[in-house]
């Protein structure tokens, strides 16, 4: 599924898939049903959900066929309930902890191929830019301390702002 509705990133998924990436959302069809993850507000509560295929919103894209799993219905019903204990909605974030992340878990599970590497790059890139971002603000936290730290030796007062 394209991530959201509307015509602007319909045409943008399809630029971007030719260059290897996109803004998906993914689920995970088997026997029937298809699953996913998403955000739910407040302290508790699952963020994966079923629905009918293809159904869950209108920018439905492509399905990829990674095989066949050898589990059974109960057995793949017992994997979804802990799926659904261990993918609490109020832990989604859009970049590292999201729809991909989950069904990568799945597919593992079920013992099939892996979702193509182009469906999540673009999620995987954000965060690389998210962790240098937190790495230069940590940084800057650090130096801000060195700084006061060298002035308060020095005896100077100790408000200094960078």
């Amino acid at each position: 599924y394209d991530l959201a509705d509307g015509a602007a990133l319909q045409v943008a998924n399809s630029f971007l898939q030719r260059l290897g990436t996109g803004v998906f959302h993914v689920g995970i069809e088997v026997y029937g049903w298809e699953w996913s993850y998403g955000y739910t507000p407040g302290k508790f509560g699952t963020g994966v959900f079923v629905n009918q295929p293809k159904a869950f919103r209108a920018g439905f894209r492509q399905s990829i066929s990674l095989g066949r799993t050898k589990l059974t219905r109960k057995e793949v019903q017992r994997i979804m309930v802990k799926l659904r204990h261990d993918w609490q909605g109020q832990h989604y974030d859009a970049l590292g902890h999201n729809c991909g992340h989950f069904c990568e878990a799945v597919v593992t599970e079920l013992d099939v191929e892996p979702i193509p590497t182009w469906v999540r790059n673009l999620a995987e890139a954000g965060m690389v830019i998210r962790g240098v971002y937190d790495e230069v603000q940590r940084a800057g936290h650090l130096v801000e301390a060195a700084v006061a730290v060298a002035v308060r030796k020095m005896g100077s007062p100790a408000s200094i702002e960078l």
